[in-house]
């Protein structure tokens, strides 16, 4: 090829290039050059007979079609050949690129929403934002793995200064935050005082309902859990301590140890600390708090049948809802199965990375029971795995060399001098087989494939017999994680050649995936997680189990609630420890009454006398934060009897830097309209607009640079042994 000139030739005497396969959009084309002009020539091949456009042959026509009379093109001449190449990487190239969906956003944000020229829509911003499919990837759903990410899937919804509760993708997460059983209304009954009443009785007469007949609490403002999700994600860490001296209700507690936080709230009212203390307790008993103790029982027992969810469009066998402490799923009920037979105590052998021996120990403690785990020995501190068995009180022994022949032996060994019980390597047992193939008879009769991790093979041992038995013919994907499993499938799963198909992970048994969520569901690093790139649309994945020490946040802590008033917080909370956020949201002077205590802010009188209860609350939360801090403080004006407005975010500002704090960040909160639309209507016959948002407030003192190192804000599981190639590797 080689080059001519660049000029300006007449429409009428270009050519477009023969068979060109590009289908380019000739409206947008047309729209960036009204415009911004031609801001680019287009290539044109001079054969010595006529002027061929190899590239550019959609803005050919969208010139022509604005009228133009003259295009901008470069002159070159080349043969055939290159002349098809020239014309094939140009249509080629570009669709190989990819964004950086974040500077995307930015590159956008600066033209303010006009973008006449770009070839972008709003409908175009509005699918970074969320896609309409709900895939988190392109219009066309390929994506399935979530690479790239809508802004709600990475923080939960955009993160914007208008969080708009009303979007669909904000109810659906509510009803999430819900299903799991926030009772919003606990504690909140007929002892209230001031507006309750009144609220739930105008919400009856405008409903054309009895007042008699809805609840006490109907009228009491009401946390949002995905207000509190956001602000408890968005800034604090997992494993922060977070301190509420406005606790009220259940729900910032509930959300923020849900989500890893440990969390301490004061409220003046017995009453609500014993409803919320009784929520906790219902959320530990379920296992929704992900604690798990000796006392504290499985969401599901082990006869019970673990449920189908689905998670980024796909169906998911949640079988690691089987819990004990130190572990969850198959390989832990079948531990448990052994361990109940046993009169002194457990003994097992695995590998130092294998979550075997921390589940053995779990059980082992869970039954009051003494445990030894035979590992192979290293150098350096214990792995996870170890440290976490011991914690359990578990004994390590570790041997030299440490091929599975010797360990295993030592185990055994080692069992029958003390009459102890030995959990096999592997769970290598006919009772796994039983306990696993009872899990089956719930999976869905229209699955394309079922997916599996395989470890030892045990686990997709007692998944066949359970499909054998159920007469369920769907095909089998076995996803290998580790060493060559086929010896313990011949032996435990006799035919499994004829319906599963095995294949080997292309990364190490000790080498993690690096994806390791399927849409909101964290998965084992080393094993489920290693089967997102086999998925399909239709399979179902088979989640074994969860370890323990890979879940991406530490063990939660229940949440606390202290009765007595905040003034006095700096003797309510015992110990020196400090907190990193507080999320609060205070009364809004007398709007709603919480009690007859005369130290309830909400009864403290004219506004002045309020504002300064309020700082005494805040500033002695303050002496409880660490210098490096964030708080966040939801608010909202109000009215005084004579109908003039309070100015409460704007006052709670002032009091914050007053304190030490600076305005980080301010947001609003846009309400449902709900039974807004009736008080409107009263409301402006005085000229009253009536508010459908809430004042959102982060304030910061302090250092910013560590915001840096905190954990990803995506929006906060496992069976097998290592093989015996693992573990000569370990040794």
């Amino acid at each position: 090829m080689e080059y001519v000139e660049t000029r300006d030739v007449p429409i009428r005497e270009l050519t477009r290039f023969p068979g060109n396969a590009r289908r380019g959009n000739v409206d947008r084309i047309r729209e960036s050059i009204r415009r911004t002009g031609q801001y680019r020539s287009i290539v044109v091949r001079d054969t010595g007979e006529q002027l061929v456009i190899l590239a550019g042959n959609h803005t050919h026509d969208a010139i022509k079609a604005e009228g133009h009379t003259t295009a901008r093109s470069e002159i070159i001449t080349c043969d055939d050949v290159e002349a098809r190449r020239i014309n094939l990487a140009d249509n080629k190239l570009a669709e190989l690129g990819d964004y950086d969906l974040d500077a995307l956003a930015e590159l956008l944000s600066y033209l303010e929403g006009d973008y006449a020229g770009t070839g972008y829509t709003d409908e175009d911003i509005q699918a970074l934002i969320t896609p309409a499919d709900g895939s988190g990837g392109d219009s066309d759903g390929s994506d399935t793995t979530g690479a790239r990410k809508s802004l709600a899937e990475r923080f939960g919804v955009p993160p914007f200064t208008v969080l708009d509760a009303r979007q669909g993708y904000w109810q659906e997460r509510k009803k999430s935050w819900l299903a799991l059983g926030i009772d919003s209304g606990a504690g909140r009954g007929g002892e209230l005082t001031g507006g309750f009443a009144n609220a739930a009785a105008q919400q009856a007469k405008y409903h054309g309902g009895d007042a008699t007949e809805v609840p006490s609490w109907a009228g009491t403002s009401i946390f949002d859990p995905v207000l509190c999700e956001l602000l408890v994600r968005w800034y604090s860490a997992p494993g922060h301590r977070v301190i509420d001296p406005f606790a009220g209700g259940s729900v910032r507690g509930l959300v923020s140890a849900r989500l890893g936080r440990h969390y301490t709230g004061i409220d003046l009212r017995p009453e609500q600390v014993e409803a919320n203390d009784a929520s906790a307790t219902d959320w530990v008993n379920r296992g929704l708090l992900g604690i798990t103790t000796p006392d504290t029982p499985s969401a599901y027992g082990p006869d019970d049948l673990t449920p189908i969810e689905v998670h980024a469009g796909y169906r998911v066998k949640r079988d690691d809802l089987f819990t004990i402490p130190g572990g969850a799923g198959g390989k832990v009920r079948t531990c448990l199965t052994l361990a109940r037979r046993a009169t002194a105590g457990l003994v097992t052998a695995g590998s130092r990375q294998s979550p075997q021996v921390n589940i053995v120990a779990g059980v082992a403690a869970s039954l009051g029971l003494p445990c030894r785990v035979h590992v192979p020995a290293a150098k350096g501190p214990l792995t996870p795995e170890l440290a976490a068995a011991r914690t359990a009180g578990a004994e390590i022994v570790e041997h030299r060399p440490g091929y599975n022949n010797v360990i295993i032996a030592r185990a055994r060994e080692d069992a029958a001098q003390h009459g102890w019980t030995e959990i096999p390597f592997g769970m290598e047992c006919a009772e796994a087989v039983r306990a696993t193939a009872a899990q089956v008879t719930n999976l869905p009769a229209d699955a394309k494939r079922l997916v599996v991790p395989v470890g030892s093979g045990m686990s997709l041992s007692g998944i066949l017999a359970g499909l054998t038995a159920a007469g369920n013919t769907v095909p089998v994907l076995g996803v290998v994680v580790g060493a060559d499993p086929t010896g313990r499938l011949d032996t435990y799963a006799p035919g499994w050649r004829d319906r599963v198909t095995l294949v080997q992970s292309p990364l190490d048994y000790h080498t993690p995936a690096a994806e390791t969520e399927l849409g909101d569901l964290p998965l084992d690093p080393v094993y489920e997680a290693k089967c997102l790139p086999f998925l399909e649309d239709g399979d179902v994945l088979w989640v074994v189990g969860r370890r323990e020490t890979a879940l991406d946040t530490p063990p939660a802590e229940r949440p606390r609630w202290v009765v007595g008033d905040s003034r006095n917080l700096r003797d309510l909370v015992e110990g020196d420890d400090l907190y990193d956020f507080m999320l609060t949201c205070p009364p809004y002077h007398d709007l709603e009454v919480y009690s007859d205590d005369p130290a309830d802010l909400s009864r403290a009188g004219d506004y002045p006398t309020f504002l300064t209860a309020y700082r005494e609350c805040l500033s002695a939360a303050t002496d409880r934060m660490r210098p490096d801090a964030f708080a966040a403080i939801v608010t909202g004006p109000v009215r005084d009897a004579k109908g003039y407005i309070l100015d409460l975010p704007t006052d709670t500002t002032r009091i914050m830097e007053d304190l030490g704090w600076r305005l980080y960040q301010d947001a609003v909160l846009v309400t449902a309209v709900s039974t807004a639309a009736i008080r409107a209507a009263r409301g402006f016959v005085l000229r009253k607009l009536t508010r459908t948002h809430q004042a959102v407030a982060v304030y910061h003192r302090g250092n910013l640079n560590d915001v840096r190192t905190w954990p990803s804000v995506e929006a906060g599981d496992l069976e097998g042994e290592a093989s015996e190639e693992g573990l000569q590797q370990s040794e």
